[in-house]
């Protein structure tokens, strides 16, 4: 079986972290990892996810509410309550020199050049990151695409993207009705 990873934005680097843990990996091991607007560590991301007043309120009072994203909006506003151990699992995740020396598969770094949730320089300093600890690690930030290359020529883009670096890695086969 050839299993490749995905995730996106914090997810993106959980799956990072999930690629480069291969006591974790089942026998097969991980083919290949690709993600989306990945932070370039979770430890330094709480200022993205939380703003200053919440990440006062998580040591003054030992939680704080947060806007369930993407549900809810404006006029059904989804609240979430958040303990003080959510923010401080950030801690235990490893830095991303420590995972690029660990990742034993191909990676695809995917982000958008106007993403506003996780500027494109994590994307810079991720990959710089990891493939200073020697990981095979790719590079594409998507023209026009947000955080969450939502509009369909970053969509395409990306895709695109995705669908060369399986081929290139002998993750899937080229399709035989083009």
């Amino acid at each position: 079986a050839r299993i490749v990873v995905c995730g996106m934005s914090t997810g993106a680097f959980l799956a990072l972290a999930f690629a480069a843990k291969r006591e974790a990996h089942p026998a097969c091991g991980i083919a290949g990892c690709f993600v989306l607007a990945c932070v370039a560590d979770i430890p330094a991301s709480a200022s993205l996810d939380f703003s200053p007043e919440q990440l006062s309120r998580f040591e003054t009072e030992g939680s704080c509410l947060v806007p369930f994203f993407p549900h809810g909006g404006t006029h059904n506003p989804q609240l979430w309550k958040l303990g003080r151990g959510y923010v401080d699992s950030y801690a235990s995740f490893p830095d991303a020199a420590t995972l690029g020396a660990s990742l034993a598969a191909p990676v695809l770094l995917l982000h958008g050049a106007d993403d506003t949730h996780v500027p494109p320089a994590h994307a810079d300093a991720l990959h710089a990151a990891l493939t200073a600890g020697g990981g095979g690690v790719e590079l594409v930030v998507v023209k026009k695409g947000n955080h969450f290359l939502s509009s369909s020529g970053a969509l395409r883009a990306a895709l695109s993207a995705v669908s060369a670096f399986l081929l290139h890695h002998g993750l899937c086969e080229p399709r035989s009705d083009r």
